[in-house]
């Protein structure tokens, strides 16, 4: 998704929509996270390596349609505002997140936990945030968003925790989160929230 600045926000009736800022904890609910500087030029080959399919460089911004059920939509934006070395600071319009790009993938300082970690594999899993195990179910999965059409994803299911907390992260070479699902348990009434995010664009370095 490259990096026009962020606005005031605001929801919009379909299917016009219109940039917003959303507050850490709602794009935690569709976001898993956001960013990682691109590795080793033998890394970035590999379709399966964390930095492939998530490309975060300097000047890169994902736009994103999300669908909370509602009769209107909104239109999210993600840009990578810093990067140092291996450190990457990603901004949703809320406090930026920070992440590291080690050999074994991209990793959450913070929380001491793992956005994506090798090897990128159906069956491979690894430890996420709030208690969360991360499950990689998919490597070959396809997508249909407003950007475009993608395929060779890999699609990453996140489940478990204190919260009763899902989310599903589609993730396509090259682009980055193409789709992001998420579903949480309302303690009030014991109903769920879902939360859906479609690429709508992206640039990658600064370039489209």
């Amino acid at each position: 998704m490259s990096a026009p600045r962020m606005t005031t926000p605001r929801s919009v009736a379909r299917p016009a929509t219109r940039p917003v800022v959303l507050r850490a904890g709602v794009l935690a609910m569709f976001l898993a996270a956001c960013g990682a500087a691109s590795g080793s030029g033998t890394k970035a080959a590999d379709p399966l390596a964390p930095t492939t399919l998530y490309p975060l460089l300097a000047n890169s911004a994902w736009s994103y349609d999300v669908d909370t059920g509602e009769a209107l939509t909104t239109l999210a934006i993600s840009r990578v505002t810093t990067v140092v070395g291996s450190r990457v600071e990603v901004s949703s319009g809320g406090e930026p997140q920070v992440y590291e790009v080690t050999d074994e993938g991209i990793f959450r300082p913070q929380t001491g936990t793992w956005l994506l970690k090798r090897p990128i594999q159906v069956g491979a899993t690894w430890d996420s945030v709030g208690g969360m195990t991360a499950h990689v179910v998919a490597v070959d999965a396809t997508a249909s968003v407003p950007a475009g059409e993608y395929h060779h994803c890999v699609r990453v299911e996140e489940r478990g925790g204190e919260k009763g907390q899902e989310i599903a992260t589609l993730y396509c070479p090259h682009a980055g989160p193409v789709v992001v699902e998420s579903k949480v348990v309302l303690p009030t009434s014991g109903g769920t929230a879902e939360v859906r995010a479609a690429l709508r664009g992206f640039t990658i370095g600064g370039a489209e």
